[in-house]
């Protein structure tokens, strides 16, 4: 099996909290699967202008479900932990804004510059957000987090306002929007056609693993069928 047979697509949003529980399931998944299976990360737009979005704005009005304990359901069924920054916040003035555009943005610029990275980003931003409570719409934000992935922070940091980058993260927006993923976080595989999906919510490490056999086993009997 090559490295472009089989791909793996990850449905997801910097700024949804079960991403942030997913997220280390998903990272390590990636790293046991990357040598012979294809990744790609699509930022869905989970907070944003239009109407099939949750609106844009400050965490207690434009999510209120997460102070509601939205987030304790999270630390519970994936054993994350959101960090004292973000908690801090949330139970204060509340003033980190929603937004998803600008982590898309960066996303964006990761998979033209570094694609290698990512499903590792994507962890990054999660845990940006609510593990050091960084502002989503501080553009500034996002270059020490570049850095960790080799990318010089000076230069993401002015790519950051560049037009391309974000008309890719509204393009992603789009693609989420006519996909065949409803929810965040979800992860589809495809393999000459054969399409299944992986994870819709979250999963453990090893229910991935279960599925992903059953999958390349129902895909293996439908190249022997193309033969």
């Amino acid at each position: 099996m090559t490295a472009t047979s089989t791909r793996v697509t990850y449905y997801y949003d910097a700024l949804c909290g079960w991403c942030f529980g997913f997220a280390p399931a998903f990272d390590e998944f990636h790293q046991r699967h990357h040598d012979h299976l294809t990744f790609e990360v699509v930022s869905g737009g989970l907070f944003g202008d239009n109407p099939d979005k949750m609106p844009v704005g400050r965490v207690n009005e434009a999510a209120p479900h997460i102070k509601q304990g939205a987030y304790k359901a999270v630390e519970e069924r994936t054993g994350v932990t959101f960090g004292a920054p973000f908690l801090e916040d949330l139970f204060g003035e509340g003033k980190l804004v929603l937004d998803s555009t600008y982590p898309a943005i960066a996303m964006a610029i990761v998979k033209d510059q570094a694609p290698e990275h990512e499903v590792l980003f994507a962890k990054i931003l999660n845990d940006a957000v609510y593990k050091d409570g960084m502002d989503p719409t501080d553009v500034s934000g996002y270059a020490p987090y570049a850095e960790q992935i080799g990318l010089d922070p000076a230069h993401f940091q002015t790519n950051m306002t560049v037009p391309k980058y974000r008309e890719a993260a509204q393009a992603e927006f789009e693609r989420f929007r006519h996909s065949e993923a409803n929810v965040f976080p979800t992860v589809v595989i495809e393999r000459h056609g054969f399409t299944a999906v992986l994870a819709q919510g979250h999963a453990t490490v090893d229910e991935l693993e279960v599925r992903l056999a059953n999958f390349l086993a129902l895909a293996a009997g439908t190249d022997e069928e193309r033969e």
